[in-house]
């Protein structure tokens, strides 16, 4: 009964929060028409049925924890069976799956308890390593996603009417920080990597409303899945510099606290590495404390 219930949650109320446009109006019953046919997606529309329940229901919200979680190890388990046999039929539910646990990793790393910045960092760098070995197993598929019903949930080559901001010219200057950096060119290109996938997320949040009719936050939480394998390595080696390019994804963050997958996730993350690095480095978080909310 508990997975009725879920499905029910899913269909009705869940797969909204995911909808940016009425190109998107139809997507829970694309995902839903997929999962019929793909067990590891159902089990993960379902993980996210109960983790979204578990912020809905906070008076029952262990027991959905504990059910979303149940739920994703066995969609990874049955999503393992079939990532080396990737074929025409499995890509469009591989693609949905990737996007829905994505964004449950996200969910998990941001609202654990964690007792301080190392803790976070360590489950922040597992799940990016989960993940990229979940996309990677879409390879070469993307002209077929594209020549699919899946085409308007991909994301769009080039934001148009962009015009930049107060908050680009600082993403920009970040770059300066890492040239400035005892780094080998390798690790400039993937810390500068970084800062171009920062900048392109908040170019599609700044012209979102001429393009998204309802406000998502699907493009914000997969960035930490954008960045290279050699960004992901200088966070779990607490490089200061990478630390300080995480600090500025609070601001994008912070832009959709009202989301009920984000909260005060901006928040938590600005103030642990603000605590983490110390004096030395607070003139790069200056900007950072005074626009994100209730940072102090």
């Amino acid at each position: 009964m508990t997975h009725l219930e879920l499905l029910h949650h899913f269909t009705s109320e869940t797969y909204k929060t995911f909808v940016a446009n009425e190109d998107e109006m139809n997507v829970g019953y694309i995902i839903i028409k997929y999962a019929l046919s793909a067990p590891f997606l159902m089990y993960e529309v379902l993980a996210i049925a109960a983790l979204h329940l578990s912020i809905c229901r906070p008076e029952r919200r262990s027991f959905f924890r504990q059910q979303s979680a149940e739920l994703l190890g066995q969609a990874l388990a049955d999503f393992q069976k079939i990532d080396k046999q990737m074929n025409a039929k499995t890509i469009s539910p591989a693609f949905l799956f990737s996007g829905l646990v994505g964004f449950q990793f996200f969910f998990d790393t941001f609202f654990s308890s964690h007792t301080d910045l190392d803790c976070f960092l360590d489950q922040l760098v597992h799940s990016i390593n989960l993940l990229r070995g979940v996309r990677a197993v879409l390879g070469n598929w993307w002209s077929v996603l594209q020549d699919s019903e899946l085409k308007p949930l991909l994301d769009i080559d080039d934001p148009p009417g962009y015009v930049g901001d107060s908050t680009s010219e600082r993403f920009e200057k970040l770059r300066g920080l890492v040239r400035e950096a005892n780094l080998s060119p390798c690790l400039v290109k993937a810390c500068e990597g970084a800062i171009d996938q920062l900048i392109w997320v908040h170019k599609l949040e700044l012209v979102g409303n001429s393009m998204f009719t309802f406000r998502n936050p699907r493009r914000v939480i997969a960035w930490p899945i954008t960045v290279s394998a050699e960004y992901t390595e200088l966070l779990a080696q607490r490089e200061p510099v990478a630390l300080i390019i995480l600090a500025h994804y609070a601001i994008l963050l912070d832009n959709y606290r009202e989301y009920w997958a984000i909260g005060t996730a901006g928040q938590l993350l600005l103030s642990s590495i603000e605590v983490y690095l110390g004096q030395p480095w607070e003139d790069w978080l200056v900007w950072l404390k005074a626009s994100v909310s209730s940072v102090h």
